[in-house]
């Protein structure tokens, strides 16, 4: 191994002029696992035996390199995520419990769903090659949970109920509409198989950077340039604005429009500015 090691060395040297960093190039016994990209790089010692095409036993899995996905990974996406806690009972036994996202509670019902999605796919599509990333269950149940949890908190209801408003025909998903007409996008249930095909020939090479406001955020409103009360396009939106939601009684249309789009604040032309603050 040390002798492969000092021929990579010569060829990366006279052919490719790099050099190889000898403190961070170490040879590593095959019975321990090597951590390179998020991945533990194991030798399988498994001594199970499988039947091969002519019906003799062998050891197929001994002496076969492996891929791994270390649990630290996924565990600290959630804790990054803020998705869960972890608490201990009256024997000292962790338990994990999945937690509401307050950061996504003001989003569109189509937006929270689709953020869950994209970083449940995100982390399998990275660990799709590891010899264990059906492991991801796990994660998913704790996303599931997060994700039932802050609809709970935006619509202030038990999981039970946020259950029975979204989940069909077993699986959750939300209504949303596109110029082609309504569509459904559920929660991610494809499954974590492993798949050590090649990645698509389109992923980028280099990250691109997009900058992107949501539809419903206050520059997109006032860019409108719509009333929120009475549809009159202008030139000169004003913003009424509210401390709390919870305060709000529903006494009038602006106070219910407020309520039902659960924002603190209403594009309004000038008429319906000073007949807000009239009322």
């Amino acid at each position: 191994a040390v002798s492969l090691k000092e021929q990579i060395a010569n060829f990366l040297k006279d052919h490719l002029k790099l050099t190889l960093s000898m403190e961070k190039t170490k040879v590593t016994h095959s019975s321990q696992r090597v951590r390179y990209l998020g991945y533990d790089i194991f030798v399988s010692r498994s001594k199970d035996t499988k039947r091969s095409k002519n019906g003799t036993l062998r050891r197929a899995w001994y002496g076969t390199v492996n891929l791994r996905m270390p649990h630290e990974k996924w565990q600290s996406k959630l804790q990054e995520y803020k998705a869960f806690i972890i608490t201990h009972d009256q024997h000292g036994k962790e338990q994990w419990r999945a937690m509401p996202r307050r950061s996504l509670v003001n989003r569109e019902d189509i937006d929270i769903l689709r953020k869950f999605n994209s970083e449940i796919s995100g982390l399998y599509q990275y660990y799709r090659l590891a010899l264990n990333v059906s492991t991801l269950n796990k994660f998913l149940y704790i996303m599931e949970y997060s994700m039932l949890k802050t609809f709970g908190m935006k619509y202030r209801a038990k999981v039970s109920k946020i259950k029975e408003r979204y989940v069909r025909n077993g699986h959750f998903g939300v209504d949303y509409m596109t110029k082609a007409g309504p569509k459904r996008c559920e929660f991610y249930h494809d499954g974590f198989q492993m798949n050590e095909q090649a990645a698509p020939v389109y992923a980028d090479i280099l990250p691109e950077y997009r900058k992107r406001q949501w539809s419903n955020s206050l520059a997109n409103r006032l860019k409108a340039g719509t009333c929120e009360i009475c549809g009159l396009k202008t030139d000169s939106i004003l913003i009424h604005h509210v401390k709390k939601l919870k305060k709000l009684k529903g006494k009038d249309i602006y106070e219910l429009k407020m309520l039902e789009i659960r924002r603190k604040t209403l594009a309004l032309c000038q008429n319906c500015y000073f007949d807000c603050h009239n009322c």
